[in-house]
C-alpha cells in the first residue's frame, strides 16, 4: 500500500510545478491510506503564510499566517516538510502512532524536493522578470537618449542592415520612417550615397576598426547642405568589430560662420599689408614717371629718338605689371576662396606667400633664409587656404622679431611616410613651454593689447587641419620658434 502510494504521488508530482496542486494531491493520496482526514500545506510566496489543501478536494483552502499558528488538535499530529532546514509546508493527520511514519517521511520528502524545486523557480522566474523590466527601461532610456540627439544617428551590423534609426533619421532630409529602415539593408535606405562608396566606407570601420570623418555637400530643395557623417566602431563581443555607428550633423551654419571668421581674418591681415603695399607701388610709379620723362625728351628732339623711347615704354609696361602682380595677389587673397582642392607646388605655395608678406613694414627690416626643395613638392590642396594659414604663421614670426632677424623657409618631406612639410623658423622671443597647449586657441594671443586678435594661428590651425594635416611647434622662451605644418603628400591623403 505505502509503494503504491508514493509510485502514485511520484507520478503526480512529475506532471504538475504548481505547489498547491502537488498538496492536493498528497492530501489525496495520504487520506486514503491512513484512513481520515488530512490536510497537506504548502508555503504560498505571494501570501507569505501556509495555504492547507484536504484530501477531500476543498476548493477553498484555509490560510494561517506561519507554521506555529496552524490549527493544532490533541487528537491530530502535524508533519512538518522541510528542507535544508527550512519549513516549506506541513501535512496535518490524525494520530496514529508509529503506523505509518515511514510513509509520512517519504512523503514528506518528496514535498520537499518539489516545494523547493517549485521555490527556486518561482525566484528565478520573479529575478528574470526584474532583469527584464530593468533591460526593457534601460532599453526604453537608452532609446529616448538616442531619439533626443540633435544628430542623425544609425547602426549598421555586418550584414549591412540598420539595426537603430534614430528620430533626427527620420525627420532629416531623406525622411524615412523607422519602421522602413531598421531590418533593411543599408544600401536599399540610404540612396544619395553610391552603394560601392557606402560599402567600401563601411568595410574600411570593420576590418581597420578606426573611426573615420568625413564632409558630404547634399543639394536639397532649400539649398545646399553640409554633413558631417561620423563612422565609430562598435565591439559586442571581443575584439571584433560587430557595428558601425554613423552619426550625421547638419554643420551649414557654422561652414557659414567659420567662412565669415575666415573672411574676416584675411582682412584684417589685409589691413597689416596695406601701408607696405603703398611703399611697394610708390617705387614703381617713380620709375614710370621718370621713364615718361625720358621718352618724351628724346621725342621732342628735332630728330626724335624712337629707339631710346621705346627702352623707356618697355621699361613703363614692365613697372605696370609689376604694379598689377601686387594688386592682383592682394586682390586674390581678399575674396572669399572655394571648397576645391587642386594638384599644387608647395614650393611655389611658399613662393606666394613671401609675395604676399613682403608688403609688410617688418619683412625689410629681417633676413629670409629659403631651403625649399630642389624638386616640386606636390599636394592636393586648396592653395589659397594654405597660403593663408602660411602668411599667419609668417606674420606671427615677422611680429616676434627684432630688425635683423632671420626668417627661414624651408620644405621637403615630412617625418612620416606620405608627408611633406613646410617649416616656418624664426629668431624671435620664442614661445614658453606652459604656453604651447594654448597658443592655437581661439582668440588666444600673447602680443600687448591692440596687436593681435589670436585668430590668426587658430585658423591657421584649423586651415591644416581640415586639410588632415597638423601643425608641430619647437619653440622655448628667448630662443626662437619653429612651426612645422605637415600635409598628407598627393596620393597619401587621410
Amino acid at each position: 500500500m505505502e509503494a503504491e502510494v508514493l509510485t502514485e504521488l511520484a507520478r503526480m508530482l512529475a506532471e504538475t510545478s504548481e505547489p498547491r496542486r502537488a498538496a492536493a494531491a498528497a492530501a489525496g493520496l495520504l487520506q486514503r491510506a491512513v484512513g481520515g482526514a488530512v490536510t497537506v500545506w504548502c508555503r504560498d510566496r505571494a501570501l507569505g503564510a501556509l495555504t492547507g489543501f484536504s484530501g477531500e478536494g476543498n476548493a477553498d483552502p484555509e490560510v494561517v499566517a506561519d507554521y506555529p499558528l496552524l490549527p493544532l488538535d490533541p487528537a491530530r499530529v502535524v508533519f512538518p516538510v522541510r528542507r535544508f532546514g527550512r519549513t516549506l509546508g506541513a501535512m496535518e493527520l490524525p494520530d496514529t502512532g508509529e503506523i505509518h511514519s515511514q510513509l509520512l517521511g517519504a512523503v514528506a520528502n518528496q514535498l520537499a524536493i518539489h516545494f523547493g524545486a517549485a521555490e527556486v523557480a518561482e525566484a528565478w522566474a520573479q529575478e528574470v522578470a526584474q532583469r527584464s523590466r530593468e533591460v526593457e527601461e534601460a532599453w526604453r532610456f537608452a532609446s529616448l537618449i538616442i531619439d533626443s540627439l540633435p544628430v542623425g544617428l544609425y547602426v549598421v551590423d555586418r550584414d549591412y542592415r540598420i539595426r537603430i534609426w534614430n528620430r533626427s533619421r527620420e525627420l532629416g532630409t531623406q525622411g524615412v520612417r523607422r519602421e522602413d529602415a531598421v531590418g533593411r539593408v543599408a544600401f536599399d535606405v540610404l540612396s544619395r550615397q553610391p552603394a560601392a562608396d557606402l560599402r567600401l566606407a563601411l568595410d574600411h570601420i570593420f576590418d581597420g576598426g578606426a573611426p573615420s570623418v568625413t564632409e558630404l555637400e547634399v543639394e536639397t530643395p532649400e539649398g545646399g547642405r553640409v554633413y558631417r557623417q561620423s563612422r565609430l566602431p562598435m565591439l559586442l563581443d571581443g575584439d571584433r568589430v560587430s557595428h558601425v555607428v554613423t552619426i550625421g550633423e547638419d554643420i551649414t551654419a557654422w561652414r557659414r560662420v567659420q567662412a565669415g571668421i575666415l573672411q574676416s581674418e584675411k582682412l584684417a591681415s589685409l589691413g597689416q599689408l596695406a601701408a607696405g603695399v603703398m611703399h611697394e607701388i610708390n617705387n614703381p610709379l617713380a620709375t614710370m614717371s621718370g621713364a615718361a620723362d625720358a621718352a618724351t625728351h628724346r621725342l621732342e628732339q628735332p630728330v626724335p629718338d624712337v629707339s631710346g623711347a621705346l627702352d623707356f615704354v618697355r621699361l613703363i609696361e614692365r613697372e605696370v605689371e609689376r604694379c598689377s602682380r601686387i594688386v592682383n595677389g592682394l586682390l586674390d587673397f581678399s575674396r572669399a576662396g572655394s571648397r576645391r582642392r587642386d594638384r599644387a607646388d608647395l614650393n611655389a605655395i611658399v613662393e606666394n606667400t613671401l609675395d604676399l608678406a613682403r608688403h609688410h613694414k617688418r619683412f625689410r627690416r629681417i633676413v629670409v633664409e629659403r631651403n625649399l626643395a630642389p624638386a616640386p613638392v606636390m599636394v592636393q590642396v586648396n592653395a589659397e587656404q594654405i597660403v593663408q594659414a602660411l602668411l599667419a604663421i609668417v606674420i606671427n614670426a615677422l611680429d616676434a622679431m627684432e630688425p635683423g632677424g632671420r626668417l627661414g623657409l624651408a620644405t621637403g618631406p615630412g617625418p612620416r611616410p606620405n608627408e611633406v612639410r613646410v617649416d616656418v623658423s624664426d629668431t624671435g622671443s620664442g614661445v614658453a613651454q606652459p604656453v604651447h597647449g594654448r597658443l592655437f586657441d581661439p582668440f588666444f594671443t600673447t602680443k600687448e593689447p591692440g596687436k593681435g586678435t589670436g585668430l590668426g594661428l587658430s585658423i591657421a590651425w584649423g586651415l591644416i587641419d581640415a586639410h588632415g594635416g597638423r601643425i608641430e611647434l619647437e619653440s622655448e622662451a628667448g630662443q626662437g620658434s619653429l612651426f612645422r605644418i605637415i600635409l598628407p603628400a598627393e596620393g597619401g591623403g587621410t
